[in-house]
C-alpha cells in the first residue's frame, strides 16, 4: 500500500509543478537551496518483477557565489510485488555528490562523483529527458559511467570547450550496469555550430580486477524544428580477452505532434566474452503532456540474442 500512495502522491506533485518550462524542485526560503526529485515506473518484459519503480531519486542543489553543489541520491529496483524477496533487492546509491567552483565564465573545476563528461547520452542529467526507456548497449560497456575523482573544464570560446577528468581512487558506490574503476584519466572536446554538435573523448581506465581499457569515441548530434539525430561510437581496447572492442548506434526522432515523439535506433556491437556480433533494433514513442511528466514505450529487438522485449514507462519530475 505504501508504494502505491508513494506514486499516486508523485504523480500529484508532478500535476501541480506542471508548467510550460522545465521547472522543478522547490526553493527554501533565505537560502540557496533547491529540492526536488524524478520517479520512473516501468513495465519491462525481459526484467523479473516486470513491473517496478525503477529510481526514486532526491535532488539537492545550491549555488552560492562561483560554488555550485549538486546531491543525487537514488532508491533503485523498487518491486510493487509486496514479496520478501523483492523487499530484499531494493537499491540505494548516491549517483552524483559533487561540488564545482567557477573561477571564471570559461574555467572550472568539480571534485566529487558526477556523470563522466563523454558524448551525449552518458551526460543526460535525468530519465525524463532522454528520448527512450532503454539505454544504448554502450553505457556500462567502453568507459565509466561515473567518475569519483575531479574534472576542469576550459571552454575556448562560446561553441568549443576541453574537458580533462581524473580519478585515481576507488569509487564508493556500485550501480546496476556501471563499471567499476579504480583510476580513469579522460580528455574531451565538445564543438558546436549551428544546430550540430560533435564531441571527441578519447581516455583509459582500470577496473577493480585491475585490467587495463583504452577508449577512443566521436559522437555527432543534429536537432532541428521537426526532428533529431544523433550517433555515437566507440572503441576499446584492454590487456584482458573478454570486453568489447566496439559499440555504438545512430538514433533518428521525429518531433510528428506537439509533445509526441517517434524514435528509431539501430545498434552494433561486438562482446568477445559473450562471443557475440550482433545488431540491436529499437522503436520508440514517447508523450509529454508537461514538461516535467512522461510516458514511453519501446520494442527492442536482437539480431541473435533472444532477448527481445517490450518496455513502457512513467516518469515525472517533480
Amino acid at each position: 500500500m505504501f508504494r502505491r500512495v508513494s506514486l499516486i502522491i508523485l504523480l500529484l506533485l508532478t500535476l501541480l509543478k506542471a508548467d510550460d518550462n522545465l521547472a522543478y524542485g522547490w526553493d527554501v526560503p533565505e537560502s540557496s537551496l533547491n529540492i526536488g526529485g524524478y520517479s520512473d515506473l516501468i513495465y519491462d518484459t525481459q526484467r523479473e518483477p516486470e513491473l517496478l519503480i525503477d529510481d526514486i531519486a532526491l535532488l539537492v542543489s545550491a549555488t552560492k557565489n562561483r560554488f555550485d553543489f549538486l546531491a543525487e541520491m537514488e532508491f533503485s529496483h523498487i518491486s510493487l510485488d509486496f514479496n520478501e524477496k523483492a523487499s530484499r533487492e531494493v537499491e540505494f546509491y548516491v549517483e552524483q555528490l559533487h561540488l564545482s567552483y567557477n573561477f571564471n565564465e570559461e574555467q572550472m573545476l568539480r571534485v566529487g562523483r558526477f556523470n563522466s563528461q563523454i558524448g551525449f547520452w552518458n551526460m543526460i542529467p535525468i530519465p525524463i529527458l532522454e528520448d527512450t526507456t532503454t539505454k544504448p548497449h554502450f553505457l556500462g560497456h567502453m568507459f565509466p559511467r561515473y567518475t569519483f575523482g575531479a574534472m576542469f573544464k576550459q571552454e575556448i570560446d562560446e561553441n568549443n570547450k576541453l574537458l580533462l577528468t581524473l580519478q585515481k581512487n576507488r569509487d564508493f558506490t556500485h550501480q546496476e550496469y556501471a563499471l567499476e574503476s579504480k583510476e580513469h584519466l579522460s580528455l574531451a572536446y565538445y564543438g558546436e555550430k549551428d544546430d550540430l554538435l560533435w564531441h571527441l573523448s578519447i581516455g583509459e581506465y582500470e577496473d577493480t580486477s585491475e585490467n587495463d581499457f583504452n577508449y577512443l569515441g566521436l559522437a555527432l548530434q543534429y536537432d532541428g524544428e521537426d526532428i533529431g539525430l544523433q550517433s555515437e561510437v566507440y572503441m576499446q581496447e584492454s590487456n584482458v580477452k573478454n570486453y568489447v572492442p566496439y559499440s555504438g548506434y545512430a538514433q533518428a526522432t521525429w518531433h510528428f505532434e506537439e509533445h509526441q515523439d517517434l524514435v528509431g535506433r539501430v545498434e552494433r556491437y561486438k562482446d568477445t566474452g559473450l562471443n557475440v556480433e550482433e545488431n540491436i533494433y529499437l522503436f520508440g514513442y514517447a508523450y509529454r503532456p508537461t514538461p516535467n511528466m512522461a510516458l514511453k514505450a519501446e520494442y527492442i529487438k536482437h539480431s541473435v540474442l533472444p532477448i527481445n522485449q517490450m518496455v513502457y514507462s512513467f516518469s515525472v519530475l517533480f
